[in-house]
C-alpha cells in the first residue's frame, strides 16, 4: 500500500554503533520499526556502511571516505559534529539522494519522502515535492519546512509554530521518539548513586546537578559525549566521570541509578535519556518545562523542578517513586511495537489527501 522512502543523516552511517547521533539513532530505530509491516515498502538511502535490515531495501549514497575527504575526520564519542547543511557532504548527499529516489518511486504505492535531517533534505525534497508525501518525521531541531510535520512533543510543536509566527496546521502531528526496550535492563534494585547522562555541555545543566549533589553529599555519575574541562577543578574531582559509554555500559548505569538528573536550560524538545530511564526503572528529576512537563509524570515517573529547593527536595524523596511504574509508563509510550502504530495511522491519515474528499473523507 505504502513506499517508505528513509533519507538518513548524511554525515553518517546509520548503525547501532553510532550512537552519539540523536538523529542518526532515530533513522536506525525507524528502520527496525518498519522492517517487517507488510503493508510498507522501505527504502533507505545512506551510507554504505550503514547497518542492513533483512526487508528493507537499502542504497548507497556516501562512502566513509568521501564523507571525511570532504569534511576531515573526527572522534563522534567526544566532539559534535559542526556541521553545515550547505556542505560538500550534504550537496553530494542529496543530488544522489533525489534521483535514486526518483528512480525507485513505486508508481502502485502512495510515496513517502521521510526527511530525517530536516533543511539538510530539503534540497532533496525540493526535487520530488509533485511527486511524494514530503514529511519531517521526527522534529527536535528548532525549524521546519516540509508540507507534514511529526514533532517529538507538544511543547516543542507549540514552541516552534510560535517562533516561526506559523498557524497550526491540520495534519502536522506529535509522535515522541522511540526505544527498543530490549536495549535496556528494567530494574527495580537501585545502588546509591545519581547519574548525569548527555551531551556534557553547560546547556544541558551538568554544574546545576553537580551543585545539587554536592550539598546534599550524594554520589554523581557523569557519563556523555564531550569533555568536562570547563567545570571548575573542584567539581571535576567530585563526580564520577566515566566518559562515552555504549549500548550495553549505558544499560548497565540506568538501571542502577537511583535517579537520572536532567536540568536542561533549554526547552527539552524530547530528552531521549528521560525515556531511556524510564525504560530501565529509574525516575527523572528535570525543570517543568518543554517535554519533561508532558512526559515526565511528576511524583509518578519522578520529579519536575523551578527552584534549587524543589531539585534538593526531589533527590532527597526520590525513594517515594515507584520504579515499576516508570518501566510500565515507559513501555506503554515509548517502544517500537506502540509508537510505530502511530506512524502507521498518520500514513494512513496522509493517503485520505489522495482521495476525492481529501481532509473530509470519513
Amino acid at each position: 500500500m505504502f513506499s517508505l522512502h528513509v533519507l538518513a543523516i548524511p554525515h553518517t552511517s546509520t548503525s547501532e554503533m553510532h550512537s552519539g547521533c540523536a538523529y542518526t539513532q532515530k533513522v536506525f530505530k525507524f528502520l527496525k520499526m518498519f522492517n517487517d509491516k507488510k503493508d510498507f515498502e522501505v527504502h533507505h538511502y545512506g551510507n554504505s556502511s550503514s547497518d542492513k535490515f533483512t526487508n528493507i531495501i537499502h542504497h548507497d549514497i556516501i562512502t566513509d571516505e568521501e564523507i571525511i575527504e570532504c569534511t576531515g575526520k573526527y572522534n563522534w564519542e567526544n566532539q559534535y559534529y559542526r556541521h553545515n547543511i550547505n556542505d560538500k557532504t550534504h550537496l553530494m548527499f542529496n543530488e544522489r539522494a533525489w534521483k535514486c529516489v526518483k528512480d525507485n518511486l513505486n508508481k502502485d504505492k502512495i510515496n513517502f519522502l521521510l526527511c530525517f535531517w530536516g533543511k539538510g533534505h530539503q534540497i532533496a525534497a525540493d526535487k520530488l515535492s509533485s511527486e511524494v508525501f514530503v514529511i519531517e518525521p521526527g522534529i527536535g531541531y528548532d525549524n521546519f519546512f516540509a508540507p507534514f510535520c511529526v514533532f517529538e512533543s507538544y511543547a516543542w510543536m507549540s514552541y516552534l509554530y510560535g517562533s516561526q509566527n506559523q498557524r497550526p496546521r491540520w495534519y502536522d502531528k506529535v509522535i515522541p521518539n522511540y526505544f527498543d526496550d530490549k536495549d535496556f535492563i528494567q530494574s527495580t534494585n537501585k545502588d546509591d548513586y545519581f547519574l548525569f547522562l548527555g551531551r556534557l555541555c553547560e546547556d544541558k545543566g551538568l554544574h546545576i546537578a553537580i551543585q545539587a549533589c554536592r550539598f546534599l553529599n550524594k554520589k554523581l555519575v557523569v557519563a556523555g559525549q564531550g569533555s568536562i574541562d570547563w567545570l571548575s577543578k573542584e567539581d571535576q574531582k567530585y563526580i564520577e566521570f566515566i566518559g562515552f559509554v555504549g549500548k550495553e555500559q549505558k544499560a548497565e548505569i540506568l538501571s542502577k541509578a537511583k535517579a537520572t538528573i536532567m536540568p536542561s536550560l533549554y526547552l527539552e524538545p524530547f530528552g531521549g535519556v528521560m525515556a531511556e530511564s524510564f525504560l530501565s526503572g529509574t525516575p527523572v528529576i528535570a525543570p517543568d518545562w518543554g517535554s519533561f512537563s508532558e512526559n515526565n509524570l511528576n511524583s509518578v515517573t519522578g520529579f519536575n523542578f523551578k527552584t534549587f529547593k524543589e531539585l534538593i527536595r526531589s533527590i532527597e524523596n526520590i525513594d517515594m517513586i515507584d520504579n515499576k511504574k516508570c518501566i510500565d509508563y515507559a513501555t506503554s509510550k515509548f517502544t517500537l511495537p506502540v509508537v510505530s502504530k502511530s506512524y502507521e495511522n498518520y500514513f494512513n491519515e496522509l493517503s485520505l489527501l489522495t482521495s476525492k474528499n481529501g481532509w473530509y473523507s470519513l
